[in-house]
């Protein structure tokens, strides 16, 4: 007896905890149905916006296509009406000839000026680089200015075939050219520049020492054998 009453109190708790099991599974499943019913509705894909209308041709076009006074890039037109007068129309259309733009004084609008580039625009220049760019640049502060283009062969491993690839694409600007004070010039400047040296810096110094500024030309110090026929066609650029 007491085994089947303990039978019959086992059998029912185990189907309660079996209900008790299902309903929390139900439940969960139905908080679970919830958050994603709200999920979709919070993040949903958004309502397609309504297609634009598509506006007439206004006036000024319909005017272009008749013949009007609207101008494209292409064919420019220009009316020019007064009163009492007809409307003249101009056009620069290929077989017109009104309206031509004339080239900028020959040059070419990718040519790079030597003595005002930056290490960008001369990158850019065929042959040239980021390393040569560096130089040429750090060469220009050294000697002042570019006075000639032929003096970029004076840099380290620039040769004559690299200046021939920038025919055509580099130029100096004659404004940039102006002359050095080397009468006032410190001896530590004098030394550093590329075509004089320490040597014949010590012989500036001294002539300018010795004679005034009227005297203190090219020619006196060619004269006064302080520097070499090399150095002196190249200072006299900038003397």
């Amino acid at each position: 007896m007491r085994e089947e009453e303990f039978s019959r109190k086992k059998s029912k708790g185990q189907r309660l905890f079996s209900q008790g099991v299902v309903i929390l599974v139900c439940l969960i499943l139905a908080a679970q149905a919830v958050f994603f019913v709200k999920y979709l509705v919070e993040n949903g894909s958004p309502v397609p916006s309504p297609e634009p209308k598509v506006e007439p041709p206004s006036v000024e076009v319909k005017e272009l296509e008749s013949g009007g006074s609207t101008g494209t890039p292409d064919t420019p037109a220009r009316t020019d009406h007064k009163p009492g007068h007809k409307k003249e129309e101009y056009r620069n259309g290929p077989d017109s000839a009104e309206l031509k733009i004339k080239p900028h004084d020959g040059w070419s609008w990718d040519r790079v000026e030597l003595n005002s580039a930056d290490s960008a625009a001369l990158d850019a220049l065929p042959g040239i680089g980021p390393y040569y760019a560096r130089q040429i640049i750090a060469y220009r502060e050294r000697i002042g200015f570019y006075a000639d283009i032929s003096q970029l062969m004076d840099i380290r491993g620039f040769d004559s075939t690299r200046l021939s690839r920038l025919a055509g694409r580099i130029y100096i600007d004659p404004a940039s050219l102006r002359h050095i004070d080397f009468y006032t010039m410190s001896t530590d400047s004098l030394a550093s520049h590329p075509y004089i040296g320490p040597y014949a810096a010590k012989g500036i110094d001294r002539l300018r020492r010795t004679v005034t500024r009227e005297n203190f030309t090219m020619q006196t110090i060619i004269d006064s054998r302080i520097l070499t026929p090399a150095q002196a066609r190249r200072l006299a650029l900038y003397f």
